[in-house]
């Protein structure tokens, strides 16, 4: 049949049947619109997909500066890049030469390194050759030696041939992190360093060391000559962790007395994290030659409350720390923080971080408070605690961490801070609201005539981080206006 013939128009307005020639042209027309239908389907998919490679070649990822795109790979790649985050630089690397170059001129991923002494495939070229990448940023190096027997110091592994090999014959290190089973280890490691006294060797440029003990027979040591440190003699940064009792030690025994005093006295960055018990008298003994430190952290301090007058009387009197301008103290009972800051005496302290999260306190009856029996302990600790605030006459910046207080307690401890602009306090529980709005004075202009406001410090910044609670967010309205604190709620 024609297709003149072949009326569509007229065969769809009725409802006759088809004749054979007609359905044969129907069914020849069926075939042919699918095939032409799948040719466009097909001709469409070439289409999109032409189109989008065209928008690829116009994506603004390709307009990103190598500089800003190493940024972004600065916040995948931790600063330490171990065996896992090794492998993920690797495969960014992988990507495209664009990603690849991106990386290479990035040197604060290269900059950092963790390293197992116990990798067979452990090599100094391949160290080196790392490194070398970084540029001028300051290196990083973490080293984790397995735990030996103090039986066998032989089986220490700290003097790996490839680590003493990179600290006398590679590229400058400035921050050195070791974890390792006793001093013993650090002695015998150091002395790799100290036999040839007349060279200059990367070992001598550290200037941040990170040392923690994993064992409780941290303390033991061999016969290392009078005058021989084990740290690096430009050592300015030290952070000493050790959460374990230290075996067959006396109470009265400066178990830090290895970090020497000539090291001491030359740091301007302090971190004791000494978390285990009876551990205050070791702390203070050692901050007593800190005269050069500018940050001081104490995590630890632990002491049987039962033993109240003889940690008091043996205690050092009265520890001055004149270029201290940070001190954060935590990690120990309200009792220990008490006494340190009643020993410790830094009057050019600017940034007071107190913390009692995850401490003990005192559980025996407190001498000389009537109210104890009644007031809750916790309470009446912090009370004693910022009755030693009062020589903090500089301070700026107060952090309070997890506890519970009064606001009339913390009221009088602002009067102590006529410096005090900032204050933060994270996980605070107020127990009671006779001053919710914490005392903060109002503008200056306000309160000149005011005499119970002019010890006051002006707030600037009030931030309640955490699970602050207790404090009436209604106040805030009194704080709005020049001169009030502004309220940060985390």
């Amino acid at each position: 049949m024609s297709p003149s013939a072949f009326n569509l128009a007229r065969l769809l307005s009725t409802n006759d049947p088809l004749d054979p020639d007609e359905k044969q042209h129907a069914r020849s027309k069926v075939t042919a619109l699918n095939k032409r239908l799948e040719d466009l389907r097909l001709l469409c998919e070439q289409l999109e997909n032409e189109l989008a490679e065209h928008k690829l070649l116009l994506s603004l990822s390709r307009e990103i500066p190598n500089e800003l795109l190493g940024a972004i790979f600065e916040l995948i790649i931790p600063p330490v890049v171990g065996y896992e985050s090794k492998q993920d630089l690797t495969n960014l690397r992988l990507v495209c030469k664009k990603w690849r170059d991106a990386a290479e001129i990035t040197h604060r991923l290269w900059s950092g390194l963790a390293i197992d002494v116990e990798d067979e495939s452990l090599s100094f070229e391949k160290i080196a050759a790392w490194y070398s990448r970084s540029g001028d940023v300051r290196r990083s190096l973490v080293v984790f030696p397995s735990w030996h027997s103090m039986r066998d110091m032989d089986s220490c592994q700290l003097p790996h041939p490839v680590l003493c090999r990179l600290l006398t014959e590679g590229p400058v290190i400035d921050n050195l992190t070791i974890s390792c089973t006793a001093v013993a280890c650090l002695e015998r490691f150091a002395q790799v360093f100290h036999s040839d006294e007349g060279a200059t060797l990367p070992w001598h440029a550290i200037r941040s060391c990170t040392i923690s003990f994993e064992t409780e027979y941290w303390t033991r040591s061999t016969s290392t000559p009078e005058g021989t440190t084990i740290f690096p003699p430009s050592l300015s940064s030290l952070t000493f962790t050790s959460q374990r009792n230290p075996a067959n030690w006396g109470e009265d025994e400066n178990v830090l007395s290895f970090i020497q005093p000539t090291v001491l006295q030359h740091l301007t960055y302090l971190n004791l994290q000494c978390l285990w018990r009876q551990s205050l008298l070791s702390i203070l003994s050692a901050l007593q030659d800190c005269n050069k430190v500018e940050t001081l952290v104490v995590a630890g301090g632990h002491e049987d409350t039962r033993a109240t007058h003889t940690v008091e009387t043996s205690l050092p009197q009265g520890i001055c720390l004149p270029q201290v301008k940070t001190l954060r103290i935590g990690g120990t009972c309200a009792f220990s923080i008490s006494l340190m800051l009643k020993t410790l005496q830094t009057p050019n302290a600017v940034n007071l971080d107190i913390d009692l999260g995850s401490t003990r306190c005192c559980t025996l009856p407190l001498r000389n408070v009537n109210t104890a029996a009644s007031a809750d302990r916790e309470i009446v600790w912090w009370s004693r605690i910022s009755a030693n605030l009062a020589a903090f006459k500089r301070l700026r910046h107060l952090r309070i961490r997890s506890t519970e207080m009064n606001s009339s307690t913390l009221t009088k401890c602002l009067k102590n801070f006529p410096s005090l602009t900032h204050i933060t306090l994270e996980n605070i529980w107020f127990k009671s609201e006779e001053d919710p709005s914490f005392g903060f004075s109002k503008p200056s202009h306000q309160r000149q005539d005011s005499v119970a406001g002019l010890d006051r410090p002006c707030i600037e910044v009030v931030e309640l981080l955490g699970k602050t609670r207790g404090f009436d967010l209604s106040y805030i309205q009194d704080l709005v206006g020049t001169g009030a604190p502004k309220i940060m709620l985390v």
